[in-house]
């Protein structure tokens, strides 16, 4: 199952930003994604970003299974 990392920021104005990373490792550990969540922040000026991010909101893990039903 293909699995990509979402986490949420908040700008400074107060908006949500999302920046996701495919194919992650199945033995991410939160301390890990908390540590990536931290990076980012302390470096966002890599990013093309409107505002600047202020905080970290959250962080998920999201599988996709794909069911072949038909192939020609």
């Amino acid at each position: 199952m293909d699995k990509t990392l979402v986490m949420r920021f908040v700008d400074s104005e107060l908006k949500k930003f999302s920046y996701s990373i495919s194919e992650v490792r199945e033995d991410l550990t939160s301390e890990e994604i908390e540590t990536l969540m931290d990076v980012i922040l302390a470096n966002q000026e890599a990013f093309e970003l409107k505002n600047p991010l202020v905080s970290k909101d959250s962080a998920n893990i999201v599988g996709k299974t794909v069911t072949e039903v038909y192939k020609a």
